[in-house]
C-alpha cells in the first residue's frame, strides 16, 4: 500500500473543542515525503503534526509532539480524516472533521 492507495484529501478542517465545548477551526494539509509510504499531515495555526506511514498490514500513524512517541495501527480502509482526528484527541482534546471542509484530490 502506497498513498496512492490511500484515500486522502488534499486539504480538511477540523474542530478543536475546549472544555465549555467552544471550539477553533484549523485548516490540515497533507505533505508528501521522500517515501511513497509517509505522509505528514500538519495542523496550521497549531505545533501538531501526524505522521501516517502505509504499509502492508494496514496503516500506522503517531502524533508528531514531544512526549507522544506511541504509534497506533489503523486499519486499511480507515480514512485519512478518521486517523488524523483520533491521533489529535490523544492530547485530551474533543477533535472532529469539519466534514463541508474536505476538498478532494483532483490528480
Amino acid at each position: 500500500m502506497d498513498r496512492w492507495d490511500f484515500d486522502h484529501p488534499h486539504s480538511f478542517h477540523v474542530r478543536y473543542y475546549d472544555n465549555s465545548l467552544s471550539y477553533k477551526v484549523h485548516n490540515v494539509i497533507p505533505y508528501k515525503t521522500s517515501s511513497p509510504n509517509h505522509l505528514v499531515y500538519k495542523v496550521m495555526r497549531s505545533m501538531d503534526k501526524v505522521n501516517v506511514w502505509l504499509t502492508s498490514e494496514g496503516i500506522v500513524a503517531q502524533l508528531d509532539i514531544r512526549g507522544h512517541n506511541k504509534h497506533i495501527q489503523f486499519s486499511s480502509n480507515s480514512s485519512a480524516t478518521e486517523i488524523v482526528c483520533a491521533m489529535l484527541a490523544q492530547r485530551g482534546k474533543i477533535v472532529v472533521v469539519d466534514s463541508d471542509s474536505i476538498q478532494l484530490e483532483l490528480f
